[in-house]
């Protein structure tokens, strides 16, 4: 299935190739799949024209989820249990078998390789490799981007800010931020717990995929939201807390994008909603609430 292209559109993903402004391109969209299986090497598919993911173009009709189940089924003859949605890119081509500029729009999965139910088609060799050897085999740029995607993804976010000595460097500049701050240092006026940014890390590592060392120790979440209710609404402050974490993320050197938006995500959500849910009273929040878990793509179910 193939349209006209759509510049605007296109713009809104991660972009790969060089896209001529002289050339006319064809828009297709397609879906692929990071497939793992138990031991967790990843299937790369060998063609004339180069190694790819596992996947393929829709047919008219066909959702990405349903493209790629096909296309495994087709190209690797395995039946798929596909996963989340890795994310889209785009990259731009020439075809030189059909003679055309395409614009494809492709949207990638993480899935795990069932059993094999059928014969692939011809042309195409299902190889099993890590995710480092098929990072460096896959031709598309799209396609090296959805495996480091993958990648990283795999790790919590816990793992990927360096473990609990990497959450407590956090706690320990934000707490030192917010003191500083005419506005949100009015919070801790009245004192706090000697192993505040100790404690602090310890829930942040609970909900950013780490132990449970904070539910074990300290108390769970009803204990953290009381704690924080019955101040009444403080929207500059949370705005300024916000802020601090920011600059904290700046203060301990941490410069990869991916991760500091989950984390600055994270801090904002947590911050205007459960936080803040309880206004007027601690006596209004309930028990048993648990500690809500937050991922690379936001919260938890």
């Amino acid at each position: 299935m193939s349209r006209e292209f759509d510049a605007e559109r296109f713009g809104t993903v991660p972009a790969f190739g060089t896209r001529d402004p002289e050339q006319d391109y064809i828009e297709r969209p397609g879906a692929y799949v990071v497939l793992l299986r138990q031991d967790d090497l990843i299937a790369v598919v060998r063609t004339p024209q180069g190694v790819y993911l596992p996947g393929g173009g829709h047919q008219d009709g066909e959702s990405p989820a349903q493209a790629a189940t096909r296309e495994v089924l087709e190209e690797c003859g395995l039946a798929v249990e596909l996963g989340d949605t890795i994310g889209l890119a785009s990259e731009f081509l020439f075809s030189a078998e059909e003679g055309r500029h395409f614009a494809k729009r492709c949207t990638f999965f993480r899935g795990r390789a069932l059993e094999i139910i059928a014969v692939p088609e011809a042309g195409h060799e299902t190889h099993w490799c890590t995710l480092a050897e098929a990072s460096t085999m896959l031709t598309p740029e799209s396609h090296r981007w959805a495996v480091a995607m993958a990648t990283k993804n795999a790790s919590t976010l816990f793992e990927s800010l360096g473990g609990a000595e990497g959450v407590l460097r956090l706690a320990e500049a934000w707490h030192q931020r917010v003191l500083e701050d005419a506005v949100v240092s009015h919070a801790f006026s009245h004192g706090f717990h000697p192993q505040h940014t100790e404690r602090l890390a310890a829930y942040w590592s609970e909900a950013w995929g780490g132990p449970a060392t904070y539910s074990e120790r300290y108390g769970g979440e009803s204990h953290v939201v009381r704690i924080h209710s019955g101040n009444g609404v403080h929207e500059e402050m949370d705005r300024r807390a916000i802020a601090c974490f920011d600059q904290a993320m700046d203060t301990i050197g941490l410069t990869d994008p991916e991760l500091r938006r989950a984390l600055h995500d994270y801090f904002a959500w947590t911050t205007t909603t459960t936080m803040t849910a309880y206004p007027e009273s601690p006596d209004h929040v309930p028990d048993g609430l648990r500690i809500p878990r937050w991922s690379w793509d936001g919260l938890q179910p």
